[in-house]
């Protein structure tokens, strides 16, 4: 009989219903709706409630902390149960024997995570329910209005990086919608908005060691839109301006920050972004070990590379981030293509050798979308 457990997927509010299958070292969930089965790792699991016959078992795990697998049946439980003795359980109920005194300061301890920390996170929440037209329009808005240099459209280097996502497309396992933009801009970085842009400076195309190195970064940003992460921040930061404005009645104090701020992502949001990059990487045969080696040189490893502390800024690199992509990632078998030959690689380097005005770019992709 095939086990089935309720799944909340962190992103979406409805529960989809997994088949749950059970290996020494994981549980993979399968939903019924079609979509990839999602693989947990027991070292991984946090435990929130044990199952009993008056309520289910709930789990969570470190990657995606917003995941909920509640578990309804003692067969489901009785086979989970033996693989979650190292997990830690966070589901502490606070004692009756504490007094009248406890009880009030539990309360106001609950009343300073609902606004800190559950107000802020339910926004986030929300970014599901945001419509395709809306975050595109916000999207647009942020790169008009925070990436004022002009767009690189060289033909031939337009042509090699095509064909480089076509590459890293091929290790997708679901198309995913984006809409990448070079700018001549000197600093070493990238970024993912709302709205499924991806913007990436030239100076990260002069600052990578290799190709690889590029699409790893790249790939990189692509989990963040596949995860609506720039959403997910920007519908989080606007949910921390509301309660500013709830108790200091102006939200212009959360502004000082800069728009720029509501698109730093979590830690969470960053090992999950690494994590979607190593198997794309890897599932399209380019070489994953080195994405490690690009943070390796942020972190000052492999030489001073004081131009990239930009990337490092906004994607700050770990000693145990990388050595989590190190334990993750393996390299290509020996006859896996490169994604462009040397010669197209030295073309996309010189993309913005031709430019064009932000403005007129976006007019352009406003002209795309409407024809299709």
């Amino acid at each position: 009989m095939a086990l089935q457990a309720r799944f909340f997927d962190g992103l979406q509010s409805r529960p989809k219903t997994v088949t749950l299958a059970v290996s020494e070292t994981a549980l993979r969930l399968t939903p019924d709706d079609g979509t990839p089965a999602v693989l947990w790792r027991f070292d991984d699991i946090i435990l929130l409630d044990k199952y009993d016959r008056s309520h289910p078992g709930r789990l969570s795990v470190r990657h995606t902390p917003d995941a909920r697998l509640l578990i309804d049946s003692a067969a489901g439980w009785r086979a989970i149960a033996p693989h979650l003795v190292s997990a830690k359980n966070h589901g502490a109920s606070l004692s009756a024997s504490w007094g009248t005194l406890a009880a009030y300061a539990v309360l106001a301890a609950l009343l300073v995570v609902l606004v800190a920390h559950y107000v802020p996170r339910g926004a986030a929440h929300l970014a599901v329910f945001v419509p395709d037209s809306a975050a595109d329009s916000l999207g647009r808005q942020v790169v008009a209005s925070h990436f004022k240099h002009p767009v690189c459209v060289e033909p031939a280097g337009l042509a090699a990086f095509a064909k480089l996502r076509a590459r890293l497309e091929s290790g997708l396992e679901m198309p995913l919608a984006y809409k990448p933009v070079i700018v001549k801009n000197a600093q070493t970085n990238a970024f993912a908005s709302p709205g499924h842009y991806v913007v990436v400076f030239s100076g990260l195309i002069d600052g990578v060691g290799s190709m690889d190195e590029f699409a790893g970064v790249l790939a990189h940003e692509l989990g963040h839109v596949h995860y609506n992460h720039p959403m997910r921040s920007m519908m989080r930061y606007m949910g921390f301006s509301f309660i500013m404005t709830m108790m200091v009645g102006d939200s212009r104090v959360m502004d000082a920050a800069g728009l720029m701020n509501a698109m730093r992502f979590s830690r969470t949001d960053e090992a999950v972004a690494d994590d979607f990059a190593i198997g794309v990487l890897q599932r399209a045969g380019l070489n994953a070990l080195l994405f490690a080696g690009f943070f390796e040189r942020l972190d000052g490893k492999h030489g001073k590379s004081h131009a990239m502390l930009e990337y490092m800024s906004s994607h700050p690199a770990s000693a145990e981030r990388i050595k989590v992509i190190r334990a993750k990632a393996v390299p290509p078998s020996q006859d896996a293509a490169p994604a462009l030959s040397a010669a197209e690689w030295e073309s996309f380097k010189k993309i913005c050798s031709e430019t064009m005005p932000m403005e007129e770019w976006l007019q352009k992709q406003d002209s795309k979308d409407k024809k299709e």
